[in-house]
Formats: C-alpha cells, structure tokens, sequence
C-alpha cells in the first residue's frame, strides 16, 4: 500500500497499523515533509514490513502518489493501493473491495472516494465541493 507522508506525523502510525494483514508491505512517501515523517516512521513503526520512501522535494501529493507507485514495483508490488496518511480513510474496511476489479482483470486502477456517502466530521464545505467536482 503507498501512504503519501506530508504533515501526517500526528496519524501516520494508526495508518500504518490498519493495513489489512494481507497487504505484503507499505511504501510510505516522506513528500519533503517539514516535520520529518520519513524519519519518524522508521524510528517508530512496528510493522517491520513498512518501507520509508523519500520523493526528495515536495512534490504534491500525486507526485508522493508516482514515487510510491514506482518504489513499489521496483520491490516486485503488482498492485499497490493508495491511503492518506491523516487517518481519514479506513484501509481495512474497503481495501478488498477496493482492489478486487484489479485482481480479477475487470480495471487497470481503481480509486475510493471518502466522501460517497457523507463528509468527514471537520471538512470544509469548499473542500468537500471541491473533491466531489
């Protein structure tokens, strides 16, 4: 699974730890992170099968998104999903579902949206309008 590691010091290690224990292992991006996310996750995370990954510059979060998606297929990932790294989604609940279409040859990729059903408790309206447009 690839985390995109910007300004996530505060939830990072909850998302690292509701990876479904069948995902192998997670790539975990430190986007340049100011507050050293890359660093932290390595002194910090249990889970000895997550890998720290530094995109070397900030690059947004679809450019953190790229460098995981290539660190994972240089480790041999044939499908790699993608989580934030704020705690926002919930890994375990929808990753089987999410990937299944991938697995079985029915998509190429395959996205989730978390706001399907409702918003987020503490989102902005622009923000949530925004990610819906």
């Amino acid at each position: 699974m690839v985390i995109p590691c910007y300004r996530v010091k505060a939830h990072i290690l909850r998302v690292i730890d509701k990876s479904p224990a069948w995902v192998e292992w997670d790539v975990c991006v430190d986007d340049a992170c100011p507050e050293g996310s890359g660093d932290f996750i390595a002194a910090e995370a249990t889970d000895s099968a997550c890998r720290g990954g530094a995109a070397g510059k900030n690059q947004g979060v679809g450019g953190a998104m790229l460098a995981g998606y290539a660190e994972a297929a240089r480790r041999g990932g044939q499908d790699p999903g993608q989580v934030d790294g704020d705690d926002q989604m919930e890994p375990s609940g929808y990753m089987g579902q999410l990937v299944a279409p991938i697995l079985l040859g029915e998509a190429d990729y395959a996205k989730g949206n978390r706001f399907t059903s409702s918003a987020p408790a503490g989102h902005a309206d622009v923000r949530v309008l925004g990610n819906a447009g």
